[in-house]
């Protein structure tokens, strides 16, 4: 049958462009912010969210997954990070264009860092300088089918250290089918498809004395800076509710996901909510593992320093719709704990 072509030949896609990189370069992309979730709901379950998304926090992690948006949807964020790290993020989404449109923002901050020099190697001049990363993108879904769903995201990525900054364009393309079979569905997601970046900007500028000579000193030399790849990745994602009572359901997520930059990781997650009338409770947990460094082989599997999440949603009635909550806490073993705060409204 014709979607059934169509399912076929868009995994098949992303899959070959996934595999174009699986000689990963670990440690090499730029854009690291790109990697942290502004998804409460979405982190507690391990990060395995591509399949069972459906609110405007779909669109960071699979676009195709905003068809289950059916009227306003608007989510907010806030990411606690490690380090006195900061991310903020704001997604609004609403049927249009015969599928959902949805446009998101987020911006990671940090406080001013002190410059530190040969001559200045503790900062005493009080000299300092800013660190941020922004990100800005429009997305596009519809349902090709009653059973699947196709989404695309362009975003514009933008860093900025000191006097210098970079900033390029990017794509995430998702797929989202549902299988017929009760509520069994899978998605597949690439994310972060694009152009190198480049850094630009006054302090790559030096001025030094060429010859070692006074009169001839005040001789400028610009260093130059190596372009940096956008952290691409590629994920394989399943859902499964098991619905217990009218009340009651246990929501089963699993993902696998193949980074450009780093060692492949499954995720899995387990939701259990509860309708109870005028209040919904969800409680959430997940865990991440991650291959090792052993080439080819899932043998030895090592636990991730952001292995550990549980979370915990409240959603109540609000004006027409539902106003939801939600809360997860993450441990970073030695680097602390993360606290991850999101609210979302649909009209």
């Amino acid at each position: 049958m014709k979607f059934y072509r169509v399912l076929i030949a868009g995994l098949a896609t992303l899959a070959l462009v996934g595999s174009a990189f699986a000689q990963t370069d670990i440690g090499r992309s730029g854009a690291q912010f790109l990697k942290i979730s502004p998804s409460a709901r979405a982190v507690s379950l391990g990060g395995a969210y591509g399949a069972i998304a459906k609110g405007a926090d779909a669109m960071y992690h699979n676009p195709a997954a905003l068809t289950g948006v059916k009227g306003i949807d608007i989510h907010l964020s806030h990411v606690a990070y490690v380090a006195d790290v900061n991310l903020n993020y704001v997604a609004l989404a609403m049927p249009a264009l015969k599928g959902v449109v949805g446009m998101h923002f987020g911006a990671l901050t940090t406080d001013d860092m002190l410059v530190t020099t040969i001559t200045d190697p503790t900062g005493e001049l009080g000299t300092t300088f800013e660190v941020g990363s922004w990100v800005a993108g429009l997305s596009y879904a519809t349902s090709l089918t009653d059973r699947l769903s196709l989404g695309v995201t362009a975003k514009y990525v933008h860093e900025t250290i000191w006097d210098m900054e970079s900033g390029a364009v990017a794509f995430d393309v998702g797929t989202l089918y549902y299988t017929g079979f009760s509520n069994w569905r899978f998605s597949a997601a690439l994310l972060n498809f694009g152009p190198q970046a480049t850094f630009s900007g006054g302090q790559l500028v030096t001025e030094y004395d060429k010859y070692n000579n006074e009169e001839q000193a005040g001789t400028l030399a610009e260093d130059t800076p190596e372009p940096y790849d956008l952290p691409l990745t590629f994920k394989l994602s399943t859902a499964y509710d098991f619905v217990i009572t009218d009340q009651m359901m246990v929501t089963t997520t699993l993902e696998g996901a193949h980074p450009s930059d780093a060692l492949e990781y499954v995720a899995g997650g387990l939701e259990y909510s509860l309708n109870a009338g005028m209040v919904s409770v969800a409680l959430r947990g997940g865990y991440r593992v991650v291959q090792t460094e052993t080439m080819g082989s899932y043998k030895d599997m090592r636990t991730s320093a952001d292995g550990a999440v549980a979370g915990i949603g409240v959603g109540v009635p609000f004006i027409a719709k539902k106003l939801a909550f939600d809360y997860t806490w993450q441990d970073y073993t030695k680097l602390g704990t993360n606290h991850l705060f999101s609210l979302s409204m649909s009209f």
